[in-house]
C-alpha cells in the first residue's frame, strides 16, 4: 500500500513519468547543491503543441495517445536525464552528463524525428514540441531560475 501511495504521489498516471511535484523537489535539491558549487546542468522545458486541437478534433483517447507519443520521444531524446511531466502538456528534463554535453545534437535529433513524423496520415501522429534549454550560469540563484529561463526560451520558439 505504501508503494501505491508513493507512486500516486510522485508519478504521472498517463505517461508513467515523474510528476511536477517530484520535479519541484529535485529543483530544490539542486538549488542546495548550487550553493556548494555544483552548476554543471541545464534544464529543458518542452511544451507539446496541438494537444487541444487533437483532443477537440479526435477525442481524448487520441489526445492521450499523442501526449504519450510525445513523452516517448522526449524520453528517448534525453535518455540519460530525469524527465518529468510538469503539468498538462509541459515536460521538464534536468540535463547532466552526456545529455548536457550533447544537448544541441539531442535537440537536433528530436527536431528531425518530428519533421519525419509530419508525413504521417493521422494528425495525432504528427508530433510537435516546442523546446527551450537553459544552462546554469554562475549568477543563477536557484535551479528554478534556470527552469524559468528555459521556459522563456521555449515560449520564444513556440511563437515562431
Amino acid at each position: 500500500m505504501q508503494q501505491t501511495i508513493t507512486e500516486v504521489t510522485y508519478k504521472d498516471a498517463l505517461t508513467g513519468l515523474r510528476n511536477g511535484a517530484t520535479c519541484d523537489m529535485m529543483l530544490e535539491d539542486m538549488t542546495k547543491e548550487m550553493a556548494s558549487g555544483m552548476r554543471e546542468f541545464a534544464v529543458a522545458v518542452m511544451d507539446v503543441d496541438k494537444t487541444h486541437i487533437i483532443n477537440d478534433k479526435y477525442g481524448r483517447e487520441k489526445g492521450d495517445e499523442y501526449l504519450k507519443n510525445c513523452s516517448a520521444l522526449i524520453c528517448y531524446t534525453f535518455k540519460h536525464s530525469p524527465i518529468f511531466r510538469y503539468g498538462g502538456d509541459e515536460f521538464v528534463a534536468i540535463l547532466k552528463g552526456a545529455d548536457l554535453e550533447d544537448r544541441d545534437k539531442r535537440l537536433d535529433y528530436m527536431c528531425r524525428e518530428m519533421a519525419n513524423m509530419q508525413l504521417a496520415s493521422d494528425e495525432w501522429k504528427r508530433l510537435s514540441i516546442a523546446t527551450g534549454i537553459a544552462v546554469c550560469r554562475p549568477e543563477d540563484a536557484s535551479a528554478l531560475e534556470v527552469l524559468e529561463r528555459a521556459r522563456v526560451i521555449m515560449l520564444g520558439e513556440k511563437a515562431k
